[in-house]
């Protein structure tokens, strides 16, 4: 066996990470014609639609900097499609969800931009399933949409919706809308292109009963070896599982060449390198781009992943031998910014990136139905509400979370006698900054739609449930509170747990100390109230005849209403939830 490595230096700002690799057999000889593609990708756009401020900055203005757009991204898959020969424009999932676009337009605005921006295939996301698989086959059909009492007509899917892994032969709403596979021609080349959404859907979305989701890797290896006996020997995957799984799970298979990775907003490259292109961002590297993982036969496999909500342009040229092997690549991710970085400072006069302007139409169309209620002022945040993820709503009490847990438990104890109140920091999913705080604004922050409910537990089952939102740190599963202090183990075992296996060691209700067998009467929010993110121990209780109530109450009116009453709103961290004995 030889090997050859090799690094190549390209230019910034477009120049992440670049590499190329060359391996051949003594036996099996390399071919004179080298096969080369320029794949674009995208992950975890959620219905940001429009340009949006830089990190913590909510208000676009002119005068504040800004990243992303589909009118940008269309620019730069324009420019780029211009300039190379072979170009592919992938997507792996959750382009639903996040967005005001999405609480008018169900999904309708989002089908929108994927046929305007030319995707040649995507795959599905959890939130795709948000509203459930009869309002994603109407959102992919192009059905109507109504919006503020009037019918709006809407786009059919145009594009290849790939969905390896998804059994829909149960579920007539989605009956033909997607398949397993799809082979893609660039010159006289075949791409195989395979699509695959997380088995955690039914606990993280709504898909309903009928639904299959099956092993990420038998799913994906019996479809690869279907195209393999074709003749495609060049295979792609876009995965919603997450950058980690994909990576675990590559060395698994055999056959796939590329694994575009979503669900779980990894960053991928030199952070040195992207903090002088996204001032901010170098920090979130979740590794190198491409992480270069080798597969079951020993051939290299390359995972990408292009963070979140269109801030990038994941772009990555590959060359292939003619039995379809990797040979070597150049990474060129791009940053879709609205506004020039120089020294440090941000200079927002020049606009690096122009919209190109059909889309912007298109965008600026799709906005116009909600604008009335959208930019309604609702009252005055007096501080930064700050929505980070890790360190965040999904490690540590925050005062976001505190907010948003407290104006559950006002309502639930008035209705219900509630005597706590527990949220999924997955729930929580923007920030505010200071100032004038817009019905939008809100909507940001609690998109997902979720009522408030009311149980009763026992002492036992309500450490259980904070026992498993502790124990998923940076999932969404982690535990805002209100009514309840705790203390907890971060890592077992924990010798002081009030439970077997489990990691709080003190629990106070209203400054009282939990009985275990005591019952309580507390609030959540209907997703984990349900069983969402795994919170079984609820649906089991309600299950199990107990008091168990949905009470129809939006938690988005309530945070409105807590600003419509009792501006400018603040919070603070309290010391519900610590580390510690």
């Amino acid at each position: 066996m030889r090997k050859i490595l090799t690094f190549l230096a390209l230019p910034l700002p477009l120049t992440l990470l670049a590499a190329s690799l060359i391996a051949c057999n003594n036996d099996s000889a390399m071919t004179n014609r080298p096969i080369a593609i320029t794949v674009l990708h995208t992950n975890d756009t959620h219905s940001h639609l429009e340009p949006f401020p830089r990190d913590h900055e909510l208000t676009v203005s002119a005068a504040g900097p800004q990243e992303g757009g589909i009118a940008r991204r269309k620019t730069l898959i324009d420019q780029t499609r211009a300039g190379e020969p072979q170009v592919l424009l992938l997507d792996a999932g959750d382009n639903f969800q996040g967005t005001i676009f999405y609480n008018a337009w169900k999904g309708s605005a989002e089908v929108m931009a994927l046929n305007a921006l030319g995707y040649d295939a995507v795959t599905l996301g959890n939130h795709e399933f948000d509203l459930g698989p009869v309002e994603l086959g109407r959102a992919l059909r192009g059905e109507p949409v109504t919006i503020a009492g009037a019918a709006y007509p809407t786009e059919k899917l145009q594009v290849p919706l790939i969905a390896t892994n998804v059994d829909a032969s149960r579920e007539p709403a989605l009956a033909g809308l997607f398949r397993a596979s799809v082979v893609l021609e660039r010159g006289s080349e075949s791409f195989g292109i395979l699509g695959i959404v997380t088995e955690e859907v039914p606990t993280a979305s709504s898909p309903g009963p009928n639904l299959r989701f099956l092993d990420y890797v038998a799913s994906v290896q019996a479809e690869a070896d279907r195209l393999t006996e074709q003749g495609i020997n060049k295979i792609i995957l876009l995965s919603h599982y997450g950058y980690p799984v994909d990576v675990e799970k590559a060395p698994q298979l055999q056959g796939i060449d590329l694994i575009i990775s979503g669900h779980d907003h990894a960053l991928l490259g030199d952070p040195a390198a992207i903090e002088a292109v996204a001032p901010g961002q170098g920090a979130r590297v979740k590794g190198p781009y491409p992480t270069v993982a080798t597969a079951r036969d020993g051939k290299p496999v390359l995972v990408v992943s292009a963070y979140e909500w269109g801030r990038w342009l994941g772009q990555l040229k590959v060359s292939f031998d003619d039995r379809g092997v990797v040979q070597s690549w150049q990474s060129q991710p791009i940053f879709v910014r609205g506004c020039e970085f120089a020294n440090g400072a941000v200079d927002c006069r020049q606009q690096v990136v122009p919209e190109e302007p059909t889309v912007k139409a298109q965008v600026a169309a799709y906005r116009e139905p909600v604008n009335r209620f959208a930019e309604v002022i609702i009252g005055q945040a007096g501080m930064v509400f700050d929505s980070n993820r890790v360190p965040g709503l999904r490690t540590q009490e925050m005062p976001l979370g505190n907010l948003v847990a407290d104006v559950i438990l006002q309502s639930a104890a008035q209705s219900d006698r509630a005597v706590a109140a527990i949220v999924n920091g997955g729930s929580i999913r923007a920030g505010l900054n200071p100032g004038n705080v817009s019905f939008e604004n809100a909507l940001g922050v609690l998109p997902f739609g979720n009522t408030v409910a009311t149980l009763e537990v026992k002492g036992d089952t309500l450490v259980a449930a904070l026992d498993h939102g502790l124990s998923k740190p940076t999932a969404g599963a982690f535990p805002q509170v209100a009514g309840l202090k705790l203390s907890y183990c971060a890592a077992l075992p924990c010798a002081a747990a009030l439970r077997t296996d489990g990691r709080v060691t003190r629990l106070l209700i209203n400054g009282e100390p939990v009985d275990l067998a005591a019952t309580y009467r507390i609030a959540a929010n209907s997703f984990i109230a349900k069983g969402g993110d795994d919170y079984t121990m609820f649906k089991e209780a309600c299950a199990s005849g107990a008091y168990c109530r949905d009470t129809g109450i939006l938690e988005l009116d309530l945070l409105v209403d807590e600003f419509k009453a009792r501006s400018p709103v603040l919070r603070s961290a309290e010391g519900r939830i610590v580390v510690g004995p």
